[in-house]
């Protein structure tokens, strides 16, 4: 019988310091049936002389070269690409953290629609090499395969609910995803918005998964700092791409009638407008302190209230708060203690 194939796709973009070691670590996976898919987006630096170097070296890796569209529009162009029967997304500044991932979540997958596992982060300075000597990731040794049994998971209200408060629903990175599943739920990247688009992908594919299954590794290396990451750096859009998402998300939980589900979405709501508040302090955020308090009541007025229904506890009551702290308020709340978590 014919190992399945597995598609990995790498978008990148001027990623010249840790493309090098990103592919090193898919490379050097002990299962070896890969398709390795970089969508070179638009790099107006050494990034793509560095994939053809290593694409000559190791003929699994595919070089597919586009202007800079953002992200999305590379995802989409490498699951177009991609026929592996599994799927897996790896950013250009992170890598694989075990060279054992691949072949645990080929293992492990049979009869499941969606494999998860475990994340391992590292800070990093802005702007530094992400390789380590030589160009290679620092991670860890082949290790006994499984140690502990994958758990199975049942996608209910209640689980999903959980998985989007506390933000799992939200990254590719920690998943693989059977290509049926992609292909049956058409799922695809929105284009035209640089946050959130993780979690809509999620969201069109999870109806279609009827068994997900958890294996018990840190398989990924999520490096938190890089220059890349839109998550550490001020967007002046943001708001209105989180805007977006969360009324594509509050329109999916109400279709459900899942009142966990409306509870997660509204919470997320109000997590997100404090979360662009906290932006309005970067260091990167050029406005002045007048403006910067305007534009924190603009964005509290497009989202004056949220509703505490199917939240309990801690997050019940901090969406309550939520509805009575006046914009000035949230603002330098923002400020002093950061997002709601």
């Amino acid at each position: 019988m014919t190992a399945p194939l597995v598609s990995v796709i790498i978008p990148v973009y001027n990623g010249e310091r840790s493309i090098r070691g990103c592919l090193h670590s898919v490379t050097a996976q002990s299962y070896r049936r890969l398709e390795i898919i970089v969508v070179n987006d638009g790099s107006a630096d050494a990034t793509e002389g560095i994939v053809r170097e290593l694409r000559d070296e190791d003929p699994r890796i595919e070089l597919i070269v586009q202007d800079n569209l953002g992200v999305s529009a590379a995802r989409n162009r490498g699951l177009a690409a991609a026929s592996g029967e599994w799927v897996m997304f790896v950013d250009a500044d992170d890598a694989f953290a075990d060279p054992t991932l691949v072949e645990a979540v080929v293992r492990v997958g049979v009869g499941a629609e969606l494999v998860s596992f475990g994340v391992r982060s590292e800070e990093v300075s802005v702007g530094a090499d992400h390789g380590g000597a030589g160009g290679r990731p620092r991670v860890a040794d082949a290790a006994p395969l499984l140690a502990q049994p994958a758990q199975d998971i049942e996608l209910e209200p209640n689980s999903v609910a959980e998985m989007i408060l506390d933000e799992r629903a939200n990254a590719l990175w920690d998943k693989a995803y059977r290509q049926s599943l992609i292909t049956e739920q058409r799922a695809r990247f929105c284009e035209g918005i640089r946050m959130g688009e993780d979690l809509l992908f999620n969201l069109a594919c999870l109806p279609g998964v009827r068994r997900m299954r958890v294996l018990p590794i840190d398989g990924y290396l999520y490096r938190r700092g890089s220059a890349a990451s839109a998550t550490q750096r001020y967007l002046p859009d943001s708001f209105s791409d989180l805007l977006y998402v969360n009324d594509q998300l509050r329109a999916w939980a109400r279709s459900t009638g899942s009142r966990q589900l409306m509870g997660a979405g509204e919470y997320i709501r109000a997590k997100n407008v404090l979360s662009c508040m906290r932006d309005l302090h970067h260091r990167d955020c050029e406005l002045p302190a007048d403006q910067r308090l305007s534009a924190a009541r603009e964005i509290r007025a497009k989202v004056p209230v949220v509703s505490i229904r199917g939240l309990k506890g801690r997050r019940r009551m901090l969406c309550l708060a939520y509805n009575l702290i006046g914009s000035r308020s949230m603002f330098h709340i923002a400020r002093l203690t950061g997002a709601l978590r």
